[in-house]
């Protein structure tokens, strides 16, 4: 029994040694002589082949049983490998055959995971603008009475404007700051008192603030930009501005709706805000721009490209019930009603969903007593 064993992986040995390391590739060469079926074969005084047969394929093809080339006899591996109790297999996109026990199964190979690509913050100071003056290291002034030293300040003199551009080559992922009036300042021309952010021709965000307002932090998605440029109205101030870098997948993230430009209306601001609700302070960005007891109607063009809205809603505390239009959220897709909800006072703020699926042409209604916020698009 051991030598019938030495013997199959005597055989099996001889085939991987002078077939597997073989390179088949095409011959031509003048003088080539192999001879055919030859020899006898036997296995433990078995005859398995004599001189001169062939033995057929699964499909019919009749090949000979042995080759002798230079002094050497190949034999046919599969043939050889059965009768020895193996199977044989061939994966062609390895081009590796494989001699194994029978029912043996390969193990799968488990992927490389990919890296999770590493988040950086860094102040925008660190970055080399493009066009425009940029930002200071620092700079101190009042808001509400109150000094003010800011870290990385954006150049803005008073009464005019600075825009600058930034090359990001989609290394970064969002911006994020801090926006504040400056005492004194003039108030008379919206421009002195806006904060544009654009990406690649896109605005991504339109902050403004006035004169006696709390100075507010806020976050900008600004993944997949190459270039940004940043416009600032010289009666604020733009400061402790810092820059996330990675490289995130942002074709399936979810996008701040801010990131799309309104084709009507005023849309989004993408700044932190505070509001209270249920005698409760909720800390909000992406909000809609409803003046109290008013509405606002906005329509954005989708061309197809998202499949669903998301957001929450929240009734705003001593607004107004006089109409139930102050208080009633309707988004509307190629004129149809997609979501249509009213928001009644004393309401817990809760999360809503839209499908946006084959939606072209995509309209936001939302009443002034109401705040639609943390909205998002993918």
């Amino acid at each position: 029994m051991k030598n019938w064993q030495k013997l199959k992986y005597f055989v099996v040995g001889l085939l991987v040694a002078t077939i597997l390391g073989q390179t088949v590739v095409p011959v031509v060469a003048a003088g080539l002589e192999a001879t055919l079926n030859m020899v006898n074969i036997t296995m433990n005084g078995k005859i398995i082949a004599k001189a001169g047969e062939n033995f057929m394929l699964s499909n019919g093809t009749q090949v000979p049983y042995s080759i002798v080339y230079n002094g050497t006899t190949y034999l046919p591996m599969r043939k050889v490998a059965e009768l020895c109790g193996k199977e044989v297999s061939w994966d062609g996109a390895t081009s590796t055959v494989g001699i194994n026990d029978i029912g043996y199964a390969a193990p799968v190979a488990t992927p490389t995971p990919t890296p999770v690509p590493k988040e950086e913050v860094i102040p925008i100071t660190d970055l080399v603008q493009f066009k425009g003056q940029g930002f200071s290291q620092g700079a101190t002034f009042k808001v509400r009475q109150q000094e003010v030293y800011a870290a990385n300040c954006y150049n803005t003199p008073y009464t005019e404007g600075n825009s600058s551009t930034y090359i990001l080559d989609k290394k970064y992922i969002t911006i994020s700051g801090t926006i504040a009036f400056v005492d004194g300042a003039k108030s008379y021309y919206n421009s002195y008192r806006l904060l544009r952010v654009i990406g690649d021709g896109q605005v991504l965000a339109r902050l403004y603030t006035s004169e006696g307002a709390t100075a507010y932090q806020f976050n900008i998605d600004v993944s997949g930009v190459t270039e940004l440029t940043i416009e600032c109205g010289g009666s604020i101030r733009f400061y402790n501005v810092n820059i996330t870098k990675g490289t995130a997948n942002y074709a399936e993230r979810p996008l701040p709706i801010q990131r799309l430009s309104p084709y009507k209306g005023e849309g989004f601001n993408a700044g932190k805000f505070t509001f209270t609700t249920r005698q409760k302070t909720v800390e909000m960005f992406n909000r809609f721009n409803t003046p109290n007891t008013e509405r606002n109607t906005t329509t954005y063009i989708l061309d197809k490209k998202y499949t669903q809205l998301n957001g929450m809603l929240s009734f705003i505390d001593g607004a107004s019930t006089l109409y139930s239009s102050y208080y009633t959220l309707k988004i509307t897709g190629d004129g149809k009603v997609l979501y249509n909800s009213q928001v009644a006072e004393n309401t817990n703020p809760f999360e809503m969903n839209v499908n946006l699926t084959g939606v072209d042409q995509l309209t936001i209604e939302c009443g002034g007593s109401i705040f639609f916020y943390n909205v998002t698009v993918k």
